[in-house]
């Protein structure tokens, strides 16, 4: 089922209503979205911070800063927390290195608990032996939340792997560790935690964790336990509950993904978790998924994917061909990665290859079907190779998975743009600020549908709410400008329009009224004026040229061609006719080329479009662990 547009009786005047309610949300929380946070803590507060910034900011730089207590703060992180109007502190147990008298005695602070469930992983806590940071694997392949005590002993002993999975399943965990007081120690320093900050976790986790997967590593919480966090911030904030929806409607999973640690068979036995079943099998980064004994062996053997990592990693930066031929690599070894293929198939797109994208989308999208990327990556390669109704399909079935989906938002509503279905346009990205009315990319696209409908007024709205938003951004007020511009040159069209209509008669008057209203875009009402000058002046035949122009320009495109074929019956030898047949003709060979050198810049290839083509590939790669 199709996400419902906010408009579903498809006129302009509801259009204008829908974006004026989002207006007036946003303006109603503009200084929460204003203000500068600094959030300080481990890895639950930096995604937390990003989906702050991601969601309610529209990425706004500045406004949310991360400083690590277990580092010594810099002096930025000191300016930062002098400067910050709101400060997210965490409350752990472990000493913190940035002391909280560097944060003004004014400044807001909102203390957050550290969550986690240490008891479900009682080896876990120090990194692999051979573990090191790499660009593409920020804290390694085997950092801390992936760490096992028992299994380092087993490496730093010689242990072989297929000894280390034998020895780690017979394991007596009696012998080793009270699994029972290590839950209620667990229990014990959560609920402090919460009442020191005011929060209810300890519960939720403790209700939930036997029949769900409630966290991925000791500290990376599942998508329940991170939205109960995340909504609890949030409100705490200032945030209305409809915001926060919206928010965290976003996530579509838990920001940790995919990466889990597995869970020793003999835990599970213990404390009945349900969701683990005899061959439960873990995700791990985006390699695939594995088993409890093939985990331990890939640990063993420091046994990872790395040439898949720095395909993901290289995929947001300018080599897509080095990219594209490590995650290439990379998805021999691990040929279930919907991920890897979905990144593979933007990234074949960037090299000019769609048929090569395309394939590789049609397989992520067979592994993984309810992943929306999969959808958009497909759809993109089918633009490219000019399947517009199947690049349409591709981009709706991606919406009716996650409505809130702003690539596919973002990539449909440009394909109905660029084929002036502008109504279209204007109930797919109307529901797409719905989700997310601060999106700069869907803003600066309605502006643009508006201007296309010469609704300048919205569009001047949806301008000034970007800029706003982010004033840094320079293409909101180069848009701007141009709508200044073209109400300016409208008044002209208006004036020019009242002299022609005392001077009805004048066939000259009537063609270069025409040629004004080609010149802001309101073709329709030029070919009405073109009609009048050729009855006028019917062996004129310039203005016949411009009125088939006009006529084209609406994607008549046969009409033209028949009109145009008509003059150069005529005027077998005028050069301009002649050019015009032949431009029209190819135009009609295929309906997605443009009319002229002018409307190349409406239809630009994806690779010409802005950043945000391929967004879905740099989201998918910051999953990395």
């Amino acid at each position: 089922m199709l996400p419902t547009p906010p408009n579903p009786s498809g006129d302009a005047e509801s259009w204008r209503y829908d974006l004026r309610k989002v207006s007036e949300r946003m303006s109603a929380e503009r200084k929460l979205t204003t203000r500068k946070i600094v959030f300080v803590g481990n890895c639950q507060l930096i995604k937390l911070s990003a989906l702050y910034r991601n969601t309610l900011t529209a990425g706004l730089h500045g406004a949310a800063y991360h400083i690590n207590p277990l580092l010594e703060p810099t002096k930025a992180d000191q300016h930062e927390l002098a400067q910050a109007d709101c400060v997210i502190w965490q409350i752990a147990d472990g000493a913190s290195k940035v002391d909280r008298s560097l944060v003004p005695r004014t400044t807001e602070v909102i203390d957050v608990p550290l969550i986690s469930a240490v008891f479900l992983w009682p080896f876990a806590g120090r990194p692999h032996p051979r573990n090191q940071r790499l660009p593409h694997s920020p804290n390694g392949p085997f950092d801390p939340e992936l760490g096992d005590v028992f299994l380092n002993g087993l490496i730093r002993d010689g242990v072989r792997p297929e000894e280390a999975v034998k020895r780690y399943l017979e394991l007596d965990l009696s012998r080793r560790t009270n699994l029972d007081r290590l839950f209620e120690l667990w229990r014990e320093a959560q609920r402090r935690r919460d009442r020191a900050s005011g929060f209810e976790m300890v519960d939720l986790i403790e209700r939930r964790f036997r029949d769900e997967q409630v966290f991925l590593t000791p500290h990376h919480p599942g998508l329940p336990v991170f939205t109960a966090l995340a909504r609890q911030v949030l409100r705490r904030i200032g945030f209305a509950n409809e915001t926060v929806d919206r928010a965290l409607a976003t996530l579509r999973m838990s920001p940790f993904a995919p990466t889990c640690l597995p869970v020793h068979p003999a835990v599970a036995r213990h404390f009945g978790l349900r969701w683990v079943a005899g061959n439960q099998r873990y995700p791990l980064r985006h390699e695939g998924e594995f088993t409890f004994p093939e985990f331990v062996r890939r640990y063993v053997e420091f046994d990872w994917n790395e040439a898949l990592a720095e395909g993901l990693h290289l995929s947001v930066g300018p080599n897509a061909v080095r990219a594209r031929a490590l995650l290439e690599e990379g998805l021999k070894r691990a040929p279930a990665s919907a991920t890897g293929h979905i990144v593979l198939s933007q990234t074949a797109l960037r090299t000019g290859d769609a048929a090569a994208a395309q394939a590789a989308a049609r397989i992520a999208i067979a592994l993984e079907p309810s992943n929306p990327h999969g959808q958009v990556a497909l759809g993109s390669s089918l633009a490219r190779s000019g399947d517009l109704a199947g690049a349409e399909t591709a981009f709706r079935r991606a919406l009716a998975l996650d409505s809130a989906f702003q690539p596919g938002s973002l990539e449909l509503g440009r394909l109905l743009m660029d084929q002036k279905r502008l109504q279209e346009a204007c109930e797919v990205v109307g529901a797409g600020l719905d989700h997310l009315p601060r999106d700069l990319a869907m803003l600066l696209l309605a502006a643009k549908i508006l201007v296309e409908q010469g609704l300048l007024d919205e569009a001047e709205g949806r301008l000034r709410e970007a800029i706003a938003i982010k004033p840094t951004l320079a293409e909101p007020h180069w848009q701007l400008a141009e709508v200044l511009a073209m109400r300016a040159r409208r008044d002209v069209v208006a004036n020019y329009e009242a002299l022609v209509e005392t001077n009805p008669g004048n066939g000259d008057a009537q063609a270069g009224l025409g040629v004004l209203r080609m010149r802001v875009g309101s073709y329709a009402e030029a070919e009405t004026s073109f009609r009048s000058a050729v009855q006028l002046s019917p062996t004129e035949i310039g203005y016949k040229l411009q009125l088939v122009n006009a006529i084209s320009r609406q994607r008549r495109v046969s009409e033209a061609l028949a009109l145009a074929e008509g003059l150069a019956r005529d005027n077998p030898f005028d050069p301009s006719v002649k050019a015009l047949v032949e431009r029209l003709t190819s135009q009609a060979k295929n309906e997605t080329d443009v009319a002229d050198d002018s409307m190349k810049k409406v239809v630009a290839p994806v690779r010409d479009r802005e950043p945000h083509r391929i967004a879905p590939a740099a989201a998918l790669a910051e999953m990395r662990p």
